[in-house]
């Protein structure tokens, strides 16, 4: 993500395909989408969590199976554990040495990478980037499971994959809390983020028990699961993620094709034209006060391509020029009101009334789907 720019994450395909059952105006679509953010924020972290919980269940069970310990002179005595478990594996004959890898380099590796991560974070799209670190994530997390199912027996391939893992898990992070914190930084986010920040208690607990049940034959299998679990979770990122309450403004930007953009947009004002006024600079007496005038309406698309009638306010509902003159054979529509002057009930009746259905004639026309009306009007509703 670049600073200069104003898009921080763009709108997601899975956003821009469900935008038809969202409101119309931009507050009512941040409302809407802030819960999916909570969730989706909630939920990610949670799983990154349990996907580095099977370290800790497979350091338990050596430290059972294999009679191996924390520390390497440990006066703990630990009971005779399962041979057949710790047969054909890397920590058969030096449990003890993978029990310190698996103790250090993991940690080690995520506090080292975290910083970094987070700077990275700020000039890439934070969706793309922690899309990756997922899909990074499981890949490890899947070589870490096949080191054991394959029964390879190299010290270094494990001390790589963790260090590789550890670096992908801190993905999450930055981007999670800076997603959570423009969704939820108002004055009252104190309950959020105590709400929110349960996810790694919850995703930690969950990680506990997948890896629990599936550690009991070969400890790989307990990796499988949760990489699973954080790759899907890793598309659902992907194509419903909104980083930033900014990016919903993108969604007007999409309704419109570049072809058609100028068609269907369309603009309308009002003057005013005083038609008995005298030239201000004459050798005739002084002028008095002109009052005689009528306020006109435009409204044209920004192609050129097609315009409303033109709009006349005057002061008379009827008009004496205008008597046995059917006024819909004129060509401007007539609107009364007694200071001739356009007002908001008589800009809602031209909307409905006079340029609604000539603008609907002309989308047919065209085969466009929608139009646009922008309004320079002082008298035009403020919404």
């Amino acid at each position: 993500m670049n600073s200069g720019n104003a898009e921080i994450g763009g709108i997601p395909f899975g956003i821009l395909a469900i935008k038809r059952f969202l409101p119309l105006d931009k507050k009512g679509r941040v409302d809407a989408l802030r819960p999916l953010t909570l969730v989706l924020t909630f939920v990610c972290y949670a799983l990154f969590c349990a996907a580095r919980r099977p370290i800790t269940v497979v350091q338990l069970k050596i430290l059972k199976e294999c009679n191996a310990s924390i520390f390497e002179n440990s006066s703990i005595n630990v009971p005779q554990g399962n041979d057949s478990w710790c047969k054909g594996t890397i920590f058969q004959n030096d449990s003890q040495t993978f029990m310190q890898v698996l103790g250090s380099l993991f940690i080690g590796a995520y506090g080292v990478c975290m910083y970094g991560s987070g700077v990275i974070a700020d000039y890439f799209n934070p969706r793309y980037y922690l899309t990756w670190g997922s899909f990074m994530g499981s890949f490890f997390m899947v070589v870490l499971g096949l080191g054991n199912l394959w029964k390879i027996n190299s010290i270094e391939f494990f001390i790589m994959a963790l260090i590789l893992f550890g670096a992908a898990q801190t993905t999450a992070w930055p981007v999670l809390l800076s997603t959570a914190t423009h969704w939820y930084g108002g004055k009252r986010s104190g309950f959020f983020f105590a709400l929110w920040n349960t996810h790694f208690y919850v995703g930690s607990l969950l990680g506990l028990l997948l890896a629990g049940i599936n550690v009991q034959e070969r400890w790989g299998f307990a990796f499988f699961f949760p990489a699973v679990l954080v790759a899907l979770m890793g598309f659902v990122i992907f194509f419903f993620l909104v980083a930033h309450p900014a990016d919903i403004t993108r969604l007007d930007r999409q309704d419109i094709s570049k072809n058609q953009e100028e068609d269907q947009i369309y603009s309308c004002d009002e003057t005013g034209l005083y038609w008995r006024a005298l030239p201000t600079k004459s050798l005739a007496a002084e002028n008095e006060a002109v009052t005689y005038h009528v306020t006109i309406l435009e409204c044209a698309n920004a192609s050129g391509s097609h315009g409303v009638k033109l709009t006349l306010v005057g002061k008379c509902k009827k008009t004496r020029c205008f008597k046995n003159i059917n006024k819909t054979a004129l060509p401007v529509h007539y609107m009364h009101q007694e200071s001739a002057r356009m007002n908001s009930i008589l800009f809602s009746e031209w909307f409905h009334g006079c340029s609604v259905p000539e603008v609907k004639k002309n989308r047919k026309k065209l085969k466009l789907k929608k139009a646009i009306l922008t309004s320079l009007a002082y008298s035009c509703p403020r919404t």
